[in-house]
Parts: C-alpha cells; structure tokens; sequence
C-alpha cells in the first residue's frame, strides 16, 4: 500500500508518521530523501508535495501516486519545493492531469512565484483546461 486509507499509515495508523517507500520515491507525513528524482509525499488527503526536479521519466511514478487517491473530487499537486522542471516534466503532469481529470477530478497545480512558475508557462500548463494554477 503505497498511500493510508483516511489519513492512516500502514505503519501505526497515525497520519503523521512518516513511510518513506524509497523505490517509489514515494513519503507520507515527512520529508523524502533526494534521490536525484522527483519525490512525492502524500500532504493531505487530496494534496501531493512534489521534492526535486520533475523529469519525463517521473510520468509513471505521478500516475500511480495520483491513480491512489479516491477519486472524484480535485487533486492538488503541491510544486514550491520542486527545483527544476524539464520540458519531459511537463508533459509529465500533463498527464496526471488527465488521470486527475478520468478519475473525476481538475489537478490544482500550488506554485511558488519562481523559475517553477515560468516553467509552467511556458510549457502552456496554465492553459490546459483539466488544470488549475493557483
């Protein structure tokens, strides 16, 4: 189980304890490890902090985190710790934004006022229809 069901970890049932499940890149409740890949910690039910670059090869790891969630409902990808988006990366959360959008729900992209927000830009994801940048 990569994700706890109600805010509950697999561990101890507590939301704030932290799993760290290193070959998913994926953390709930702490901070993850740079691996040299994006990290994706579990920040609220429905809010996912992206950590590092965000790569075309992290699409994969993205879908399956953001399939994990309940669906219906919007899904927040939370990017003010992200340090680099390539133009892969935004292809990348293109396409959890279409997951997001199949399983009911908009991607609200929460974004620092940086190099990250041009980024986004740039690659015209505050123009896609299926998201929201705030």
């Amino acid at each position: 189980m990569l994700f706890p069901q109600r805010g509950e970890t697999p561990l101890t049932g507590r939301w704030n304890d932290r799993l760290d499940i290193s070959g998913f890149g994926l953390c709930l409740g702490g901070r993850a490890t740079h691996n040299g890949r994006v990290q994706v910690e579990l920040l609220a039910p429905r809010t996912l902090g992206l950590i590092g670059p965000v790569l075309a090869e992290d699409a994969d790891l993205l879908l399956e985190a953001i399939a994990r969630l309940a669906p219906g409902g919007p899904i927040s990808l939370d990017l003010t710790e992200v340090t680099s988006i390539d133009e892969g990366g935004v292809v990348a959360i293109r396409r959890a934004a279409t997951k997001a959008h199949d399983l009911g729900g908009i991607l609200i992209l929460l974004l620092p006022p940086s190099e990250t927000l041009d980024r986004i830009r740039d690659g015209g994801l505050d123009e896609e229809p299926m998201i929201l940048v705030e």
